[in-house]
């Protein structure tokens, strides 16, 4: 097996311009520019993916979904509002990472009446048989490695590679959530 570390450092020695290009490397790295760089590929393509996802399997709500980006340094929070024309609320659909250790799907209801929203984010964890649910949204983890995107070599690959597994993860993801709220709005709507 190599020893990278050991093999880095001595061609980071060979010469003056090796060590340049080994110091800007750290350097990158370690005031996290990178991860940022990243990041900002990543969430373009990833909203992308998603949009596409959703205007193959939802037509109808295809010129309705406005993404806001509020990423900040190397954490991803994207979110959408979006409501089907048969719906009785809009929901905002969401990923968001406070710390880049948890990646996470959270789906918030519009109703302005906290026990409907609460009865709601209820029945979207009973539904999906998953996630958590506090009394202003319901949130799940993103599953391993997707759920902590910069710890390991593995992961940060296919962010900043948008590797198109990852993609398909978080926007099949999204799917899923649109047709469990689909499901809610249209069986449950007399009780909520």
């Amino acid at each position: 097996m190599i020893d990278i570390t050991s093999t880095i450092i001595s061609q980071a020695l060979i010469d003056q311009d090796n060590l340049e290009v080994a110091y800007e490397t750290w350097k990158a790295f370690n005031t996290k520019q990178i991860h940022i760089q990243i990041r900002e590929c990543f969430v373009k393509e990833l909203i992308n993916s998603i949009n596409n996802e959703i205007f193959e399997v939802f037509p109808d709500i295809q010129d309705k979904i406005d993404w806001i980006d509020e990423s900040v340094s190397f954490q991803i929070r994207i979110s959408a509002n979006i409501q089907k024309n048969n719906w009785k609320y809009s929901y905002k659909f969401g990923i968001r990472d406070y710390d880049s250790d948890r990646l996470h799907f959270y789906i918030l209801c519009s109703a302005d009446d906290k026990e409907k929203r609460i009865n709601v984010h209820s029945l979207i964890k009973d539904q999906l048989k998953e996630g958590n649910r506090p009394d202003n949204h319901w949130w799940s983890k993103a599953k391993e490695p997707y759920n902590e995107w910069d710890k390991n070599y593995q992961v940060i690959k296919q962010f900043a590679f948008c590797d198109r597994i990852a993609l398909k993860y978080f926007a099949s993801r999204i799917i899923d959530f649109i047709n469990v709220i689909d499901e809610i709005e249209s069986t449950f709507s007399l009780k909520y």
